[in-house]
Order: structure tokens, then C-alpha cells, then sequence
């Protein structure tokens, strides 16, 4: 018995050293990206949006291998201040680095707009909660003027799995396969994948959200809006139904 303790206590010490040392170069990476960004309106300024974009990139990537969370938040968020995160905290994170605070804008259209998301006794603005929601932030880039659902990824965008699972984009190449950085409790931390691996895991995004340029309609005129909500980005408990993944440059996990 006495071996076994040990053996956990040693796992546990060690567990806590590697979230430290993940946490403060987690924090020293975000601090060096936030110190030299700023608040950005929204729609981006064009001349902006690319360097918005790579730095929501970089700053998501400065986040790989930080512990997920498996108390997902609850129970007072003992382990947020050691670096312990949710799949949210990725896009949010990054996207504060990069200058556009996503729940500050979430926030104000709640307020504003509060018919735009599905509101109720345990969703309520009033409830910390609120703003760590995938559901919310779906609803948010369906309805907001300055952001946009696209069927089609680019650098930076958020890939929606539905209303319960959320990752940021880092490449997209021709073929039409992509990478992101997810955080996820099938690895326990945060990694970034090949789009096949993130499809096989949670089906097809529902769609991509993504910040829009000033006057940019649609990222192209062969675009069409996004399926309704709910039929895509389900659970799936194996592959697509076709049984294949998607094959391409960015389509395999690493």
C-alpha cells in the first residue's frame, strides 16, 4: 500500500512541476504577444487582418501541451490560475493576444442583442459561465455583423464542432484540408491535429467563424452560408459515415 502512495505522490509532484513549467511559458509567450497588441475594432481594419490573424495563430500555438481541465471549470476553478484550461480557453486566449477580446464583444451583444442566443436559468448573462461556452460564441459569430460563418477554413478562423466543441485554425492548405490547435480531454492537454484526426473525433465543423475585414462581404462569391444549426458537428463515435477521413497535405495528425 505504502508503494502505491509513493507512486502517486511522486505521479502527482510531477503532474504539478510539468503544469507549472507549461504555465509560465505559456504566460510568457501570451504576455510577449498581449504587450504589443492592441484592442482592435471589429470589423479589422484591412490592413490589420493578416497580422491579426497570425498572431491569433501564433498565440493559439503558444498554448500546446497545457493540461486540460477535468473539472471543466467547476467547483471554483481550482485549477485555472495553474494553467489547467477548457477547449474555449484556446480561441478566447489567443484571440485576447491578438487584440480582439472575443468575451468582451460577447458581453456587450448579449446585452444589446439578447435574442441572438438561446437564454435561460442556467445560460443567463449573469452567470460566469456564459462566457466560457462554445454555444454562445456559435451563436455570437451566426449573428454579429463584424464576424462571419463560413463553410470554408482559413489561418485564424474557429472551427465550431456544433455547439459543444471549439478550435482555432493555424493552416489551411488548397486541397482542403487544415490543422488546428485544440484543447481536448481525449489527450488531456492541448495539441495540435490534421483535420482528419479532428473529423474523425467530432465530425465535420459546422462552420468556420472567423473576424471579417472592413468591407469584406464573403471571403469568396463561391461561398454560401452555413447549414442550420444542428446538423453538423456531431459526436461521432468513430469515422464519418463514408468510413474515410479526409486525405490531404494538412489532413493527417502529428
Amino acid at each position: 500500500m505504502r508503494r502505491f502512495l509513493a507512486l502517486g505522490l511522486a505521479l502527482a509532484t510531477a503532474a504539478l512541476a510539468a503544469a507549472c513549467a507549461v504555465r509560465w511559458r505559456d504566460g510568457r509567450l501570451l504576455a510577449a504577444l498581449a504587450r504589443v497588441a492592441q484592442d482592435t475594432p471589429v470589423p479589422l481594419p484591412a490592413q490589420r487582418a493578416d497580422e491579426f490573424r497570425a498572431r491569433a495563430v501564433a498565440g493559439a500555438r503558444a498554448m500546446t501541451w497545457l493540461p486540460y481541465d477535468p473539472f471543466m471549470g467547476t467547483h471554483g476553478d481550482p485549477l485555472g490560475p495553474w494553467g489547467f484550461v477548457v477547449c474555449i480557453d484556446v480561441p478566447l486566449r489567443a484571440y485576447r493576444a491578438a487584440g480582439v477580446p472575443l468575451a468582451s464583444l460577447l458581453k456587450e451583444s448579449a446585452a444589446a442583442h439578447p435574442g441572438w442566443f438561446k437564454l435561460g436559468p442556467d445560460n443567463a448573462p449573469g452567470n460566469r459561465f456564459f462566457y466560457r461556452r462554445v454555444r454562445n460564441y456559435n451563436d455570437l459569430f451566426r449573428n454579429h455583423p463584424a464576424l462571419e460563418a463560413s463553410p470554408t477554413p482559413h489561418p485564424g478562423d474557429l472551427a465550431f464542432f456544433g455547439r459543444w466543441h471549439i478550435a482555432l485554425v493555424t493552416e489551411a492548405a488548397p486541397d482542403g484540408t487544415w490543422r488546428a490547435v485544440e484543447a481536448t480531454p481525449r489527450v488531456w492537454g492541448v495539441k495540435e491535429s490534421g483535420s482528419g484526426y479532428l473529423v474523425s473525433q467530432w465530425g465535420e465543423p459546422e462552420f468556420f467563424g472567423r473576424v471579417r475585414a472592413a468591407g469584406q462581404v464573403l471571403s469568396s462569391p463561391h461561398e454560401s452560408a452555413p447549414p442550420p444549426p444542428g446538423r453538423r458537428g456531431r459526436r461521432p463515435r468513430g469515422l464519418r459515415a463514408s468510413g474515410r477521413r479526409p486525405q490531404g497535405r494538412l489532413a493527417r495528425d502529428a
